[in-house]
């Protein structure tokens, strides 16, 4: 329960594991890249570390613009839960906002799956790690790296996506976080069915508003995954590349 709304067995929309990529029980035994000696374990941990900062930041941000924004759009379409007094809008926002802190967490959890996934099918050239000494070649790794972590931004934006779901979360989340007034508990059925209208038309807008917000995110993470993708090659080079 949050908030005192219960959360339904069709919010297992964004509390879901990460979506199936087809990499089942992958195998991460110690690899590195050729010519390096970067390993696997090591380099997952830190595309993860890399990976969790973006999302959590991503999603505090856009949580705190979607709150700041749901006053004005809650009163503009639920004019009649909100006239006279404001006591309303408060458990429907804290409401929105433990839906999605729920959702940036999920998010968050799902990181390490989605690398572990991904990372063995990336063009890295990973070969077993030997203990003779090669000459390491520090721009064809780099090359290797920013191939591979263009790739993989690209399939983490899109399954980081999937997991939010933006049409079926808008739906829950509106519908889980309005709540009812006085008059949508009457017994007159003609008030009922004048109230339920208003009601259903109000929340599609609602839920509307939501979805807009949430589309939106999937885009962004990946404008971030590019915009710093960079400084995590460059961290990758300085902590696993080993002096000969």
């Amino acid at each position: 329960m949050v908030m005192g709304v219960p959360i339904r067995h069709d919010q297992a929309v964004f509390d879901a594991p990460a979506p199936d990529t087809g990499a089942q029980n992958v195998d991460l035994k110690p690899y590195v890249l050729s010519s390096t000696h970067i390993n696997s374990y090591m380099l997952s941990n830190s595309l993860t570390d890399y990976y969790e900062a973006i999302v959590d930041q991503v999603m505090e941000t856009s949580i705190g613009d979607i709150i700041s924004s749901a006053p004005h759009s809650y009163m503009l379409f639920y004019p009649d839960h909100v006239s006279g007094c404001q006591a309303s809008v408060c458990p429907f926002i804290h409401a929105l906002g433990d839906h999605l802190n729920l959702m940036k967490s999920n998010l968050v959890a799902s990181v390490r799956p989605l690398v572990d996934a991904h990372l063995p099918t990336l063009p890295l050239k990973m070969m077993p790690a030997t203990n003779e000494a090669k000459t390491v070649d520090v721009v064809q790794v780099a090359n290797q790296l920013s191939e591979a972590m263009n790739i993989l931004n690209q399939r983490m934006a899109l399954h980081l996506g999937l997991i939010i779901n933006a049409n079926e979360a808008a739906e829950i989340i509106i519908r889980q976080s309005v709540p009812l007034t006085n008059s949508e508990h009457t017994s007159d059925a003609s008030e009922y069915a004048d109230t339920h209208k208003t009601a259903t038309k109000a929340t599609k807008a609602m839920t509307e508003w939501l979805h807009l917000w949430l589309s939106e995110i999937e885009g962004v993470f990946y404008s971030q995954f590019d915009e710093r993708i960079q400084d995590v090659i460059q961290s990758i080079l300085e902590d696993f590349l080993v002096e000969e």
